[in-house]
């Protein structure tokens, strides 16, 4: 029986033996604490005691610390969407630097190319424009407001419009307006949406996406 017993706490010393083995050998990944490089997992440099790959988002001293175009902020970064900056120099050309981020910069739609105004206003819904009802130009609505699209061409200038709202966070498209020819001056007018947040007008000319206005309804 003494012997059995023997055998069991051999066992588990031995068992504990190679658990504290494992642990004081495992190597540290990316972003965790080391002494010296050795003590990284494959890849990985000991940068000021953190293991580092030296790819975007990985811990940095200086550039040469990155396989990346910058070192910001203690950051290897290439400028790209939501990595850190601290001026447009530290983002990719097509880049922005806003609120220490780098944020693609907005598309240039070609509306004025064809329109003198896009521009959305406020009304009141179900009532046509009238000196009753003058639209207001706004970016905000309420959910029982009527939203219009005052449009006005360039001179010589015609063609189909055609208009889409979306959720600019889900994509979904949340409403519609059949093409309409648009010449001279004229509005479209239709009810704002129900759902309060942000939401962005998409206008289509000859099939071409020229503008996205975006506004909030509360």
């Amino acid at each position: 029986m003494k012997n059995i017993i023997l055998i069991i706490l051999f066992g588990i010393i031995i068992i504990l033996l190679v658990a504290i083995g494992f642990i004081a050998f495992k190597k540290a990944g990316e972003g965790e604490q080391c002494a010296y490089t050795g003590a990284c997992a494959a890849g990985l440099t000991c940068i000021n005691q953190t293991c580092s790959s030296g790819k975007s988002g990985s811990f940095c001293s200086i550039i040469e610390d990155c396989k990346t175009i910058f070192c910001t902020n203690n950051v290897c970064s290439n400028g790209k969407d939501n990595e850190p900056c601290n001026t447009y120099k530290e983002c990719d050309k097509d880049y922005l630097c806003e609120k220490s981020l780098c944020r693609k910069k907005p598309p240039v739609y070609t509306w004025p190319s064809y329109f003198k105004k896009l521009e959305l206003q406020k009304m009141k819904s179900g009532v046509p424009p009238g000196p009753d009802n003058v639209p207001t130009n706004a970016s905000e609505f309420r959910t029982t407001d009527g939203i219009n699209l005052n449009v006005s061409m360039k001179s010589g200038v015609s063609g189909e419009v055609y208009l889409e709202m979306i959720n600019p966070v889900t994509g979904q498209v949340i409403f519609t307006y059949p093409k309409f020819t648009a010449d001279g001056i004229l509005g479209r007018g239709f009810p704002a949406p129900q759902n309060p947040g942000n939401y962005q007008l998409k206008i289509y000319f000859k099939d071409e996406l020229v503008d996205v206005i975006d506004f909030k309804v509360i």
